[in-house]
């Protein structure tokens, strides 16, 4: 289920590394000359690499709108099957596990199933607001059932208000003064999470990134006919990013085709390592201006929808103007 989407973002890359490779190599051996010398245009000379290009644009429209968003929701339905017969699989450390109004971060799981650095988080689902955070040293499930599962906190205190152990500027932690803090006798409490109940209390709607272009556009009529109070308007440019977002990184290829020929097109001698540098350089160029532009996605007056276009425009124009300037010259 994972394979289409490290396809999504395997085919752009691999489309890269060869044109720039073979294109270097090319020019490395004086092939582009000599063709531009037998009266083949440079345009000629690169066409099989952009309908090559167009080929992988549009696999990946495919894998994008639909494959990738229809496997996620099925592995994520699955995974949250399994955590209601075998929960202590997924309790592993390092991780947090989402039930409901309640998730749970383990800091380290050991050999004998011991966990270590506890915290059980609430939140007030009519608020979003943190109410109560539960922090223990260790921990141990101590009971499972069909659809629950138990764990015997060890060493516990109880915080309200959302707050949070930060260091002071000399690097020491604050002093809990003005907290309101519950030490529970002992120190040591159990609780019995159950995983029916609270997974099933969740939203039925799935998220903008697991639905296929149909169902985006399906969601985006019907939020067009609704009051647009600010959540209605959040979730139309959620939805809107991720429909755009899935569109541009499908016509990725194309754009690491347009910016990677100029850099393969060169006269002088080049070795592979340069290649794979330039091919490096550019596809983290790509993805890190995606991830920032990913970082708006929730502000409605940014038009996130717009700015997740912008690394494929860039990177076309460049790649366009750079070729241009080599066919003239």
């Amino acid at each position: 289920m994972l394979l289409p989407k490290i396809l999504a973002y395997a085919i752009p890359i691999a489309s890269l590394v060869s044109v720039t490779l073979v294109f270097s190599r090319m020019s490395a051996e004086n092939e582009i000359t000599a063709m531009r010398a037998s009266g083949i245009s440079l345009w000629q000379i690169v066409n099989p690499a952009i309908l090559l290009a167009l080929v992988s644009s549009a696999c990946l429209f495919y894998l994008n709108m639909f494959a990738v968003p229809h496997l996620e929701a099925t592995r994520k339905s699955m995974m949250k099957g399994e955590l209601l017969s075998n929960p202590s699989t997924f309790l592993r450390g390092g991780t947090t596990i989402d039930l409901g109004k309640l998730s749970v971060e383990i800091g380290e799981k050991k050999e004998d199933g011991t966990l270590k650095d506890l915290r059980v988080i609430e939140v007030d689902k009519a608020t979003d607001i943190v109410s109560n955070q539960l922090l223990a040293q260790s921990g141990k499930i101590i009971n499972t059932t069909e659809n629950s599962f138990t764990i015997e906190f060890i060493d516990v205190i109880i915080l309200d208000n959302n707050w949070e152990f930060l260091k002071n500027d000399k690097g020491e932690n604050k002093s809990l003064s003005g907290v309101k803090v519950t030490r529970l006798p002992n120190a040591n409490t159990t609780y019995t999470f159950y995983t029916n109940d609270e997974l099933n209390s969740g939203n039925l709607r799935k998220r903008a990134k697991y639905l296929n272009i149909k169902e985006m556009i399906a969601r985006l009529a019907v939020l067009k006919n609704k009051e647009q109070t600010k959540t209605v308007r959040r979730e139309h440019t959620d939805l809107l990013y991720n429909l755009n977002k899935n569109l541009a990184l499908s016509f990725s290829p194309l754009a690491f085709l347009l910016m990677a020929l100029p850099f393969g097109l060169r006269s002088s001698r080049s070795e592979t390592s340069i290649g794979l540098l330039i091919s490096l350089i550019v596809m983290m160029t790509y993805y890190a201006t995606i991830l920032i532009t990913g970082a708006f996605d929730k502000h409605t007056a940014m038009h996130p929808e717009i700015l997740v276009w912008l690394p494929n425009i860039i990177f076309q124009s460049l790649g366009l103007g750079m070729i241009a300037f080599k066919v003239s010259h």
